[in-house]
């Protein structure tokens, strides 16, 4: 008996790609039903590495998810993959990071490819709008349609997270006042992922205003990569901000052994920039992710940066800016931000 009948096994890499997604997915679901029926239990490897029970449960789920809707459907919502099952996923979070995974080992696009759309839950918050709403919706070509008017440059700053977005909120509403005061911001960000709104409203300002220095600041995961190399698809000239010396409270994300795969998927892109290379690589070697979104300083550091000499004066002379996180006064003043 071969070793493939003793230890039956679906294998999930870029060797099973075919002319199409909606074949690739196909013919995932097909052999690991046919394995079912004839095995009643088999091995799921991803990229090569064996995957623990709960892994192959969730990879298994997306698959037949996938092949659920998109025999049934010509867009498929994000929120239908994750209900689905959302007692298996418990997060959604753990949804759209196994979808990515799966999207990044096949080299497709979740709209462009795998036709899946998300409803946005995306914030913005800016000086230039007096009373704007606090939700960015689909009004906003009518409401930034000045936007190209404005005297003098104008900051954008991209955050992967909406919690990120509120602390910025707070912090500049108390202390963005006096000389240094930062003017002619828009503060964006999506849920922990490349939001549609979001993409849409960076297209729109990149066609409506010359004047844009556009950063983009995320989790130091390989996700939060991914998050800028789709940005900077709709505004290209977003720069990636380095997180440097940083100290946490709660900070370390879990590093698997996936993660590697995906960094070095990630690293052939044609698009990479030489810093996201020099960040995965580091991730590789170092095997930590951090989650921004707990560090107590990020807004302070944020708007520093933003009134930076690099920032004003050099900033499309630099291949990327970098913050360096030293808290500066005590925790007791950061924790409400």
């Amino acid at each position: 008996m071969s070793q493939e009948l003793e230890n039956p096994t679906v294998y999930i890499d870029r060797s099973k790609k075919l002319k199409n997604p909606y074949d690739t997915v196909m013919s995932l679901a097909t052999t690991a039903w046919l394995h079912f029926k004839m095995y009643g239990s088999f091995d799921v490897r991803v990229q090569g590495l064996r995957k623990s029970l709960r892994e192959k449960t969730r990879w298994l789920i997306l698959i037949q998810s996938l092949a659920s809707l998109m025999s049934s459907e010509k867009k498929i919502a994000f929120r239908k993959i994750y209900y689905q099952f959302s007692h298996v996923w418990k997060t959604v979070y753990h949804c759209y990071r196994y979808l990515k995974s799966f999207a990044t080992i096949f080299d497709y696009e979740l709209t462009d490819d795998l036709n899946i759309y998300f409803e946005s839950s995306a914030k913005i918050y800016s000086d230039l709008i007096d009373g704007m709403n606090y939700k960015l919706d689909e009004e906003y070509a009518e409401i930034f349609k000045k936007v190209g008017q404005v005297d003098g440059p104008i900051s954008v700053v991209i955050l992967e997270k909406n919690c990120m977005l509120r602390s910025v909120k707070n912090y500049l509403e108390e202390f963005n006042q006096g000389k240094n005061e930062w003017k002619n911001f828009i503060v964006i960000s999506g849920s922990g992922f490349p939001d549609s709104l979001v993409r849409k409203f960076l297209d729109f300002i990149s066609k409506s205003c010359t004047k844009l220095k556009p950063i983009v600041i995320t989790d130091y995961d390989p996700y939060g990569l991914h998050i800028y190399l789709t940005y900077k698809k709709y505004l290209k000239s977003v720069k990636y901000v380095k997180i440097k010396n940083a100290i946490y409270r709660n900070p370390e994300l879990e590093f698997k052994k996936s993660h590697i795969v995906v960094l070095e998927n990630l690293i052939k892109r044609d698009d990479i920039d030489k810093v996201i290379v020099e960040v995965a690589n580091d991730m590789i070697v170092n095997k930590k992710c951090m989650s921004l979104d707990k560090h107590i300083g990020l807004s302070k550091h944020i708007h520093e940066l933003v009134l930076s000499e690099v920032f004003t004066s050099r900033f499309d002379r630099v291949t990327h800016l970098e913050i360096e996180i030293i808290p500066a006064f005590p925790i007791e003043d950061l924790v409400k931000y």
